[in-house]
């Protein structure tokens, strides 16, 4: 068998070497860049006729897997919800007692697309907001989570005592590799690793995604190499988990929270120069773990109040949308009975 090579590549290939002469055969791409690394068919049909189409259609479908994939799990909700909720349910009132009204069923289609738009995909897009506008008001160490938040702060007081305000962010990082892999790789290895979260720290905004699939990929990577090992939480059925103090993280997520943390905290101490101490260090930490508790109430309460709000959108019309063509409009009625009883 051929050997497997999954160094820095974004998609690594398996092909079967079995047979010397070269067949039509499928492919399948390992995805190590995206922050949930799958896998992602991508089948190639190359006989007979009308197979072009086909493979337009395989490969439209592999593509949105892919956005699936690097999009995360909320756009993978907002797409099976859109496809598999929203069209069908306003398809179904458009056409609500067509043949009763003479035309499709305008209001049905209009009340039931608003509310189906406004429900599922608020529970994502609120707090999505949230967060954005957090990243503006508090600093982008707001988006990492609280026991990472914990977790780098101890690292942090340690990397300071170190070698007190100098070469912050390389300490910080040189910790980081070592409580990640603690003995298992070189030296060299791991500066390599440490140089190219440095690279991602002080990359420039356009530079930011392809840094961190290249750091994503050489953890991943790195993790193949050593394989099975309990103590430090690496497994080859998936080598996208890594391990810091005991808690397991995505390789993405992890290097995301990385980049929004020494970007944000590590940059403050740093420009504090000689007068950085311990003190300042629990401050800056303390507001930042402040920030997220408010970020993540206020998310969660707004969201559970705006979807309270939604059976209302249910009573925005008199009556019914769907039920119109079955039944008699009230007022029409009351007025056909008034001139009854003039009679």
């Amino acid at each position: 068998m051929e050997a497997l090579k999954a160094d820095n590549l974004p998609y690594s290939s398996i092909k079967n070497a079995n047979s010397n002469k070269q067949k039509p055969i499928r492919t399948a791409y390992v995805k190590t860049g995206s922050k949930n690394p799958a896998f992602g068919a991508s089948v190639h049909v190359n006989e007979g006729l009308g197979k072009k189409a086909l493979n337009l259609g395989l490969n439209a479908v592999d593509k949105i897997q892919k956005h699936i994939e690097t999009g995360g799990f909320i756009v993978e909700f907002l797409v099976v919800d859109f496809i598999g909720m929203v069209i069908p349910r306003t398809y179904q009132a458009y056409h609500r007692n067509e043949k009763e009204l003479g035309h499709p069923n305008y209001a049905a289609a209009k009340e039931e697309f608003t509310r189906e738009i406004l429900s599922g995909p608020s529970m994502f897009l609120i707090p999505f907001a949230f967060l954005c506008a957090s990243k503006k008001m508090f600093g982008s160490a707001s988006h990492v989570k609280r026991d990472t938040l914990k977790k780098f702060r101890n690292i942090t007081e340690t990397a300071f005592k170190t070698d007190k305000n100098e070469n912050l962010a390389h300490n910080f990082y040189k910790k980081i590799v070592d409580k990640l892999y603690d003995s298992k790789i070189t030296d060299k290895a791991k500066e390599v690793i440490v140089d190219d979260f440095l690279n991602l720290h002080n990359a420039k905004p356009n530079e930011v995604k392809n840094l961190s699939k290249k750091v994503t990929g050489t953890l991943i990577s790195t993790n193949k190499i050593i394989g099975n090992d309990k103590k430090l939480g690496i497994s080859l059925e998936d080598s996208s988990i890594i391990n810091l103090d005991g808690k397991a993280k995505n390789v993405g997520d992890f290097v995301e929270e990385c980049r929004n943390y020494s970007s944000d905290v590590i940059n403050s101490i740093s420009a504090a120069g000689k007068n950085a101490n311990e003190q300042l260090i629990n401050q800056i930490h303390n507001f930042k773990e402040g920030a997220r508790k408010l970020i993540t109430t206020t998310a969660v309460g707004t969201m559970s109040a705006f979807l309270m709000y939604i059976p209302k959108l249910y009573n925005q019309n008199k009556q019914y949308p769907g039920l119109a063509g079955l039944t008699t409009n009230p007022s029409s009625k009351d007025q056909n009975e008034k001139k009854e009883l003039k009679k």
